[in-house]
């Protein structure tokens, strides 16, 4: 985790260098009605969870992020695909689904010109997904019996509370990093033998509330400059 932080350190600075901010401009009486709406919007991919694949085969995802700036907020949407597989005790588990999340934000930093953002944010988060199971169970009667599992239509739902960081590194580029805390997941469950075992976007559904984290490298699309409020110096 330290490495990251050192990344987000020598790369903040490369964006201050510009001389010239195309990217904001400061609220006055002829832009003030601008400043609630959206100036852009910036679209980023999960570049942590493929990397991770080398390391953990068992488990793959892909996650895509858009968002758009309402003033001192932002409205995200993201969405992925996530696959998971497991052997235990002769047992095959694997399980394929999508997720969603959508939900608002606050940025800390919203009077940064770079846009820059260091944020707290809040996620409705549902899930779609397939699972599949095969190999002996253990019966009252007849010992260890063949079934087979395949549970084509599972859904699940959850809330999250999300922060990180956003740094712009190279004009629209920016790179940042995500901690996810998952709880209150709910769902409708088949009338099988099981309960899911893995649900997509959250983790393991035996848990309360998992956590999570993400590398995104994102890009802005900007039509206008963002309007900024300069902060308030009071007077003496």
């Amino acid at each position: 985790m330290k490495l990251f932080f050192n990344i987000l350190l020598l790369v903040l600075p490369l964006s201050l260098l510009a001389q010239e901010n195309r990217w904001s401009q400061p609220a006055d009486s002829t832009n003030m009605g601008d400043y609630y709406l959206p100036s852009g919007i910036r679209l980023g991919v999960d570049i942590l969870g493929p990397a991770l694949y080398f390391f953990d085969k068992r488990a793959l995802s892909y996650e895509f992020t858009a968002e758009t700036d309402l003033g001192p907020y932002n409205l995200i949407a993201e969405g992925g695909f996530q696959s998971f597989a497991e052997r235990n005790d002769n047992v095959d588990y694997s399980m394929q689904g999508r997720f969603f999340r959508i939900g608002p934000e606050v940025n800390f930093l919203s009077r940064d010109r770079h846009l820059n953002s260091f944020f707290f944010g809040l996620r409705y988060s549902w899930a779609q997904f397939a699972e599949q199971v095969s190999g002996p169970v253990d019966g009252d009667n007849w010992g260890s019996i063949p079934v087979s599992f395949d549970i084509a239509q599972n859904r699940s739902s959850w809330l999250e509370m999300d922060t990180g960081v956003k740094v712009r590194i190279w004009r629209g580029f920016f790179m940042g990093y995500i901690f996810r805390f998952r709880f209150a997941r709910w769902g409708s469950e088949p009338a099988v033998p099981f309960e899911p075992y893995f649900v997509p976007g959250y983790g393991l559904a035996a848990r309360d509330n998992t956590w999570g984290f993400r590398y995104y490298l994102m890009y802005r699309l900007q039509w206008k400059k963002k309007v900024l409020q300069e902060k308030k110096v009071k007077k003496k």
